[in-house]
């Protein structure tokens, strides 16, 4: 029998014959018809950076009741759950489906994630040692190029320079930290 298009209920009557021939057709039977809810609309998809974590999934159930399902590496995961990114990936899918109160589930919903290199921080220091004050020339070799810098020299000073030169005026062992963030947000760091 196939379900009339839109309906949300309809009566089928139940005729029965005996072996005699007598027709008897007073039984009626009301069936309900619910619908499939439609793929869940999900409003993230930036980009995600290597080797992090997608902190929360999340979902806008259609109506009352409904349940989010998430479908990561063959996984299945019911509300908002955090995921790894997987390593070496340059992009991957996320599907999504929703199910109503009543079992009835929606197609599913492809979300494919983008995920972008973290930069690499490095840099070189000239001079490496001499004598107090030491005026010290650092050299950002990090890549890519474009990114936000933020140097610590030993908690003595920062900068956000791309090239900048300190002043060591006390003698001593100093740790130098480099910390890249490209414009996704990603993040890398290095010290010497």
């Amino acid at each position: 029998y196939n379900i009339p298009v839109g309906a949300d209920s309809f009566d089928i009557w139940v005729t029965q014959t005996s072996p005699a021939g007598c027709v008897d057709s007073n039984a009626k039977i009301t069936i309900e018809v619910y619908q499939n809810p439609p793929p869940p609309a999900s409003d993230f998809n930036p980009p995600y950076c290597a080797f992090s974590t997608i902190d929360s999934l999340y979902a806008i159930p259609s109506g009352p009741g409904n349940v989010i399902t998430w479908i990561l590496a063959d996984t299945f995961y019911l509300g908002s759950p955090k995921y790894n990114i997987p390593v070496g990936a340059d992009s991957f899918d996320i599907w999504v489906c929703e199910t109503s109160p009543e079992g009835c589930v929606s197609d599913s919903a492809k979300l494919t994630i983008r995920v972008v290199p973290n930069p690499n921080a490095s840099f070189t220091a000239n001079p490496e040692q001499g004598f107090s004050p030491l005026n010290v020339a650092f050299s950002n070799t990090s890549q890519p190029g474009n990114n936000n810098f933020i140097w610590n020299f030993a908690g003595l000073g920062t900068s956000t320079a791309v090239n900048p030169a300190f002043v060591f005026s006390q003698p001593g062992i100093y740790e130098v930290i480099l910390t890249t963030t490209d414009s996704f947000g990603c993040t890398d760091f290095t010290k010497v």
